[in-house]
């Protein structure tokens, strides 16, 4: 596969095929739902025949070649619609995947192998696509003679199907990789940039000259200061002089002002992009997983032409995603059960995207199931996160936010999809760094709603700069609900933390220095008041006793470097006008602080976890290249690994020693991993043993028989990620009866 050599080439042929096989995916998933849909139809070919002409006019042999295939069914599609079956859709769709590494590759950005060969196109009557040959298995690594951290195994041959399909499969695999390289802009705003420019030189002559003048004046001064020889007349003449030179440069500094914000209001707006720009990745995601889950689901995007800031849109790709994936995974239920409840058996999942007062509102929405409570409640008391009497009294409110802390999920097993407790924390923390507010809305059986409020631009951010203990801090303005004076008598203690009551709700309320370890901060008498700022962090509003507000100002907000990363309860940092550097507070860190504040000291699971001994695996795998890499990953991990061959070796195993948790392949000779899975749930001493399955059987049933025998993960060797396993052991072993002990 040949690259691109000419710079100005390889990158017009970057956007514009980047932008043909959007809309060739797109239409072919339109194609798939309305067959019929003419128009549709040749616009999806007008986009084949431009892929394909470009690609000729390059040299770029094999993209022509497999756009002319799709081009070829879509000709087809003209004369008689029943081509465009599913099966014909999901091959061209694998196409085009391929397609997209061939591009990586002609534009330099891949030095992967080229695909396989483009299949043959289907026959009129399209039936199933044959499956293409499979690609002899990579040799196996010779086994290291130290213990280290090895790469993840590697997987099973696969068929070239499988390998086209993995770019859309990476796209949901790595979200954050997602970034907005090229802006589209009409020329007459750099034209009207580059005149604000001119104004720019113009006022900087402008200064230079009045500098110039303030030079010859100020000798002139020290000259006569030294020598004593001025009367009345030279001073009046000096003020004069500079009452004049103030005068012009006032003057200048306004105008350079007009000029500067005209100049960022431009910029601003180049920076604004469509949300579609990123959204219109979502309907494959969607298409695939759902057919991974075997579930019928449709996604409709509203508003999809809402502008935002670039850098928002970049990085809201990973948190909608992820709300969106929940919805699919966790909230549309099965064909048969949506049927059983007489629901329609498509599922519906709804982006929404509107613009209001400076703030960008995003929507995610399904017809689903909606949370369940009672699962979140029972994963709480599970997980030590609070004591059953304050989840049997806590308000249905704060107890819908549980799902957004850190490990939490309702799934009782783990697979590539979901139940790590990591997806919707992403959506948390996102939001929270972007400056909005997020909150969720649930019926059992209807759905969940999840209401996203963004700032329309990241340039500038408004702040309160507040003074306690003589230290400078600032807390956005978009989180603050109202600042107010609170006297000390009008403080009431519930369950060990002080209130004060806001339309007739109580109010959680401490002194900053105090959640923040600043200083103990001076008692007040029962008369006197103290500044209460009101704020808002995950839906729940609680207040911060401040001693001094200093004002508001507009500031650009930067993120910590390496060394205060890790810093608690900051957001980030600016520069206020008078040049100081001041910390902007983390409000989710300080509610998590003030919670705690009021919650007995417990040991934490983690610190559990270290204070045990060496945790003991048992990992049972027929293939000896897969066992010794597994083995490998597990021991640079810390823990103790026995190995077995099969699932009978294992079973045998388990009788020896005490084991923490078990890591099994499933096809295996002698008994299999589902078989193992059994007899280890059905043997009292061994019924909670956190049991992952590591297999190349990675379908929607396979996941579903794992379950029912009672495995607790589920990763599939296509898309090994040794994170995931480590990040599942770790979790799992953490959570057993044994270790909650």
């Amino acid at each position: 596969m040949r690259t691109i050599d000419d710079p100005e080439l390889r990158e017009l042929f970057r956007a514009e095929s980047s932008e043909h096989l959007l809309n060739i995916e797109s239409g072919l998933l339109g194609l798939e739902r309305t067959p019929s849909d003419r128009a549709l139809l040749e616009n999806v070919f007008r986009e084949s025949h431009s892929l394909k002409g470009a690609s000729r006019m390059l040299g770029l042999g094999e993209i022509q070649e497999r756009a002319h295939q799709i081009e070829d069914l879509l000709g087809k599609a003209r004369q008689d619609a029943s081509v465009l079956t599913p099966e014909a859709i999901a091959q061209h769709l694998r196409s085009l995947d391929v397609i997209r590494q061939l591009v990586n590759i002609a534009l330099g950005d891949s030095t992967a192998p080229a695909p396989a060969p483009a299949p043959a196109p289907a026959p009129a009557p399209a039936p199933a696509p044959a499956p293409e040959p499979e690609p002899a298995p990579a040799p196996a690594p010779a086994p290291a003679p130290a213990p280290a951290p090895a790469p993840a195994p590697a997987p099973e041959p696969e068929s070239a199907t499988n390998a086209a399909a993995a770019p859309a499969d990476q796209t949901l695999k790595r979200p954050h990789d997602f970034r907005i390289d090229t802006l589209r802009v009409e020329s007459p705003r750099l034209d009207h940039l580059l005149n604000l420019c001119g104004e720019l030189i113009i006022n900087r002559g402008r200064i230079l000259r009045w500098t110039s003048e303030l030079g010859p004046l100020l000798s002139d001064m020290d000259q006569h200061l030294r020598n004593h020889d001025f009367g009345p007349e030279t001073v009046e003449l000096w003020r004069n002089q500079l009452q004049q030179l103030r005068a012009q440069t006032h003057s200048d500094a306004k105008e350079l002002e007009a000029v500067s914000n005209q100049i960022e209001a431009g910029i601003y707006r180049l920076r604004l992009v469509p949300m579609s720009s990123m959204l219109d990745l979502f309907p494959r995601m969607v298409h695939d997983l759902a057919s991974e889950l075997q579930k019928k689901v449709r996604l409709r995007v509203e508003g999809g032409s809402t502008v935002a800031d670039k850098r928002i849109v970049e990085q809201m790709k990973a948190p909608l995603m992820h709300a969106v994936r929940n919805a699919v995974d966790h909230g549309i239920e099965q064909p048969e059960e949506r049927k059983r409840l007489g629901k329609p058996e498509e599922g519906e999942v709804v982006i929404s995207v509107s613009q209001e007062a400076g703030s960008i509102h995003l929507e995610v929405r399904d017809d689903g199931a909606g949370l369940n409570l009672k699962a979140i409640r029972e994963q709480a008391l599970r997980q030590k996160m609070f004591a059953a009497e304050e989840l049997d009294s806590m308000p249905e409110a704060q107890l819908k936010l549980l799902i957004f802390q850190p490990g939490f999920t309702t799934r009782r097993m783990i697979t590539d999809i979901s139940g790590r407790g990591v997806g919707l924390k992403v959506v948390s923390n996102t939001v929270e760094q972007l400056h909005g507010a997020l909150s969720i809305d649930t019926a059992s059986g209807q759905g969940m709603r999840m209401h996203i409020r963004l700032p329309v631009t990241l340039t500038s951010t408004r702040v309160m700069l507040i003074r306690e203990q003589g230290e400078l801090f600032a807390i956005a303005m978009d989180n603050i609900e109202f600042i107010t004076r609170i006297r000390a008598q009008d403080l009431h203690t519930i369950d060990v933390q002080q209130c004060f009551y806001w339309n007739d709700k109580p109010v959680q309320i401490e002194r900053l220095a105090r959640l923040i370890n600043l200083g103990t901060p001076s008692e007040l008498s029962a008369s006197e008041d103290f500044n209460a700022v009101v704020v808002t962090a995950h839906g729940e509003h609680f207040a911060l006793g401040i001693e001094q507000l200093e004002g508001i100002q507009d500031v650009v907000l930067k993120p910590p470097g390496p060394p205060l990363q890790k810093l608690q309860h900051v957001q980030g940092l600016t520069v206020l006008y008078s040049g100081e550097v001041c910390p902007v507070l983390n409000l989710s860190d300080l509610h998590q602080t003030l919670h705690r504040m009021g919650v007995p000291d417990e040991p934490s699971s983690t610190s559990a976890a270290r204070a045990r001994t060496q945790s003991v695996i048992l990992l049972a795998e027929d293939s000896i290249t897969t066992r010794i890499q597994e083995k490998r990953i597990l021991e640079a991990a810390g823990y103790e690994v026995v190995t077995a061959v099969d699932g009978l070796d294992a079973w045998n195993k388990l009788s020896s020693r005490k084991f923490d948790a078990v890591v099994s392949d499933i096809m295996m000779p002698n008994m299999s991993g589902l078989e193992l899975t059994e007899r280890i749930r059905g043997k009292p001493t061994t019924q909670h043993l956190p049991i992952v399955l590591v297999t190349s059987l990675s379908t929607e049933a396979d996941r579903r028989r794992g379950l029912e025998l009672g495995a607790d993960a589920y990763i599939s060797k296509p898309e090994f990620d040794q994170t995931l396993l480590l990040d599942c052991l770790a979790r799992l072993i953490d959570t057993t009866p044994e270790s909650l002990q």
